[in-house]
């Protein structure tokens, strides 16, 4: 699989993965229930130097409810 992109919904930030992703999933944790206000979020595992976010980001950082370090980066404008 070649790269993938993306963009927030209002097209101000875009992401450029450079290969398919290690892994995906579904986590049905509080933490990311919380986040994507949905009983799940849809998340890719990747390589963080193999990720590219253009755009004016805000970022979180916390621990998730298995107590590993968790980085999300959100468009100001779309929240």
């Amino acid at each position: 699989m070649n790269a993938i992109s993306g963009s927030c919904n209002c097209g101000q930030i875009t992401v450029k993965l450079d290969k398919k992703p290690d892994s995906t999933c579904l986590c049905h944790c509080t933490d990311c229930q919380r986040f994507s206000g949905a009983p799940m979020s849809g998340n890719f595992i990747v390589q963080k130097d193999e990720v590219h976010i253009e755009g004016p980001v805000k970022r979180w950082a916390g621990k998730g409810a298995s107590g590993n370090a968790v980085e999300r980066y959100f468009c100001p404008n779309c929240v």
